[in-house]
């Protein structure tokens, strides 16, 4: 479970939109879900278009970036990379076939990603610039 974020965390968190209903994490979505159905409404798509969520996440007062995709993926995976002169420095990008997304599917990640941190997986990677593969399958997984 993700601790209540600071005052300017939230504020960060809170310049991107609502943040999701969630017990666990704290986090704002950039694109819809597909189980948003008000808002696919309103912006006239349909569940089945959700297959990309951009999000902004608070984690042990880390901000943190993650970017799912869910089109045209021939191998699912998991890549990190950190910008330590951003203002949101932990970055992370996961590929799946488990489409479309939606809210619990995107916390399947996020959890997956706060286990992967609480175990010092950033810890262990050495690459100073660039990409890191941390993962090779689908961490999108019901």
């Amino acid at each position: 479970m993700s601790a209540c974020p600071s005052n300017r965390h939230l504020k960060f968190l809170l310049t991107y939109g609502q943040l999701q209903s969630s017990s666990r994490f704290s986090y704002v979505t950039i694109h819809p879900l597909a189980d948003e159905h008000d808002m696919l409404q309103r912006l006239e798509l349909t569940p089945e278009q959700c297959v990309w969520c951009d999000l902004y996440w608070v984690f042990r007062s880390r901000l943190i970036f993650v970017s799912i995709c869910g089109e045209g993926v021939d191998q699912p995976s998991v890549g990190y990379w950190k910008q330590p002169s951003s203002a949101v420095p932990y970055r992370f990008v996961a590929s799946t076939r488990n489409v479309p997304l939606t809210k619990a599917k995107v916390e399947i990640a996020v959890r997956w990603i706060a286990d992967w941190l609480k175990a010092g997986g950033d810890q262990n990677i050495r690459k100073l610039n660039g990409t890191s593969g941390i993962c090779d399958r689908d961490i999108v997984v019901d």
